[in-house]
This record gives structure tokens, C-alpha cells and sequence, in this order.
């Protein structure tokens, strides 16, 4: 059974197509590298979460792309100014 199953996703083209290929680097990310820190850094907001007893309910997670790393910071209600 496990030989049928290997041949099908290998003849599958959904399934290849699915999969990127493992020397490929996907995401912007990945695309260019930085030569400092603080040259380019990632922010994302995460929520609207459930709200915890301190009165947050949203994350906010900034990456550093030279260090990799990421700091992460609670927030209580946010909103989106345009």
C-alpha cells in the first residue's frame, strides 16, 4: 500500500504542484537580506483575540531579518487608522 501511495502523489499534479520544491526560499522574508540591524523589520498585528483579565486582546509581533528575532508585545484594543 505504501508503494501505491508514493506513486500516486508522485503522478498526482495537484500534489506536485502543492509542494514547493526544497531549494526554493518562498515569503519576502527571504528575498532579499539585510546588512544591518534595524535595516528591515516585519511587523504584524495578531487579533482580535479573546480578551485576558490584564485587558488584552491583540499581539503585536515585530522580526528583526538580520538577527532573526522577534520580539512580541501584549496590546489591549487596537484599531485601524487609514
Amino acid at each position: 500500500m505504501r508503494a501505491d501511495v508514493f506513486q500516486h502523489v508522485r503522478n498526482c499534479y495537484l500534489c506536485q504542484r502543492g509542494k514547493p520544491a526544497p531549494n526554493t526560499r518562498v515569503g519576502l522574508h527571504a528575498a532579499e537580506p539585510s546588512a544591518k540591524p534595524l535595516e528591515k523589520l516585519f511587523v504584524d498585528f495578531v487579533g482580535q483575540l479573546t480578551r485576558t483579565k490584564r485587558g488584552n486582546s491583540s499581539i503585536l509581533v515585530v522580526l528583526d531579518s538580520f538577527l532573526n528575532l522577534s520580539h512580541s508585545f501584549l496590546l489591549g484594543a487596537w484599531h485601524v487608522l487609514l
